[in-house]
């Protein structure tokens, strides 16, 4: 997982990157965390970094369990 911030922080919200590939409906192709928390429209500047990781992690830590489908 990879969570780099904007050099515009706190304004600008961090980009969540999953760096192993794995098929889920919240991640894009590229590994892209695809969540309202890390879009520009609902992220505020005072929101905290560890509230996107623990939404992230609300079902145990995992990315859903969901298997690649190849």
């Amino acid at each position: 997982f990879e969570l780099p911030f904007s050099p515009h922080h706190p304004l600008a919200p961090p980009r969540a990157t999953l760096c192993t590939s794995i098929y889920h409906p919240g991640v894009d192709p590229q590994g892209h965390v695809c969540q309202p928390l890390t879009s520009p429209e609902h992220w505020r500047p005072t929101t905290r970094a560890v509230q996107g990781r623990q939404r992230g992690a609300g079902n145990g830590g995992t990315a859903g369990g969901v298997a690649s489908p190849d």
